[in-house]
């Protein structure tokens, strides 16, 4: 499912998606290691590398997009909602 073509209206991702996004992207990753190695080794083509290239790109969009969605980003980053609303910042930066 790509999460960048919901509908209007659609509820926030949770992090069982997140999950899931993570997961479709870094085997996406790995299709492409291993595409550029056949190819590199002349049993692959320049077609399936590029399919392989798309989709890992697509599957990274989905894994922002989730991450956004369910505002892991900002816990990634060390920022807390709290302390993003009211300006006041409490803790010390990773």
């Amino acid at each position: 499912m790509c999460f960048a073509k919901l509908p209007p209206g659609w509820r926030a991702i949770t992090h069982e998606n997140w999950g899931a996004a993570r997961k479709a992207r870094d085997l996406g990753q790995r299709t492409h290691e291993i595409m550029q190695k056949e190819q590199m080794l002349g049993s692959g083509s320049t077609f399936q590398t590029m399919a392989a290239q798309r989709d890992l790109a697509v599957a990274e969009l989905d894994l922002a997009t989730a991450m956004r969605a369910t505002g892991s980003t900002l816990e990634h980053n060390g920022v807390l909602i709290q302390e993003a609303v009211t300006g006041t910042v409490t803790t010390s930066s990773p």
